[in-house]
């Protein structure tokens, strides 16, 4: 690493158009900053089909971290991290055998935004990015609308993963009873500008 007196020699050497293009690269992380996201505007659901009954599970807790430019909205990085025993069913019997299922590798599970590319649509975007489950990482891709005003953002989405790509198992019970491997995750919540 260069001196500080050596860092200005050197950025002096550069040439001006060089240096124009490396202000660009990076002028997004200049402008990253940490969004506050409210815990209580957290939701993420997770809808289950199966042989004559389906159900719905909702994290009762998860960490998200946002960080994005104030002055135009854009979001620049995200992550989700939460834990199998705080998703919840209803049935404290079947919460259980769900963990039990789930945590055989990792209790735990996360979603990292790699990448927001705008689509034809106004508020809409794809995301890219990757989710690690059961010790395993996967990269997924799906719709999200982030609405920005001057209080900040909300965020909403939807999409379907195979859990069997995360090497867990298809639930089978008693020979003829079946659970669909495809889940659908909904998710939304509300961030602004940290103080």
């Amino acid at each position: 690493m260069l001196p500080s007196r050596g860092r200005g020699i050197f950025l002096g050497m550069l040439p001006r158009r060089s240096f124009l293009a490396l202000l660009a690269l990076l002028a997004p992380l200049a402008f990253a900053a940490p969004l506050t996201v409210d815990p209580a505007s957290v939701k993420i659901e997770v809808d289950v089909h199966a042989t004559l009954h389906g159900f719905t599970g909702q994290l009762a807790a998860t960490t998200v971290t946002l960080d994005g430019d104030p002055a135009t909205g854009a979001i620049a990085t995200a992550s989700v991290r939460f834990a199998w025993m705080d998703l919840k069913t209803g049935d404290t019997a079947r919460d259980k055998e769900m963990v039990a299922w789930a945590t055989a590798h990792n209790a735990a599970g996360v979603f990292t935004l790699a990448k927001l590319s705008p689509t034809s649509g106004p508020e809409t975007f794809t995301a890219t990015g990757t989710l690690a489950l059961n010790g395993q990482t996967r990269d997924v891709t799906f719709p999200v609308k982030i609405t920005h005003t001057a209080a900040g953002w909300t965020i909403a989405g939807e999409t379907k993963i195979d859990h069997r790509d995360w090497g867990l198992p298809k639930i089978r019970k008693f020979g003829m009873l079946t659970v669909d491997p495809i889940v659908l995750i909904r998710f939304s919540l509300a961030a602004q500008p940290r103080a």
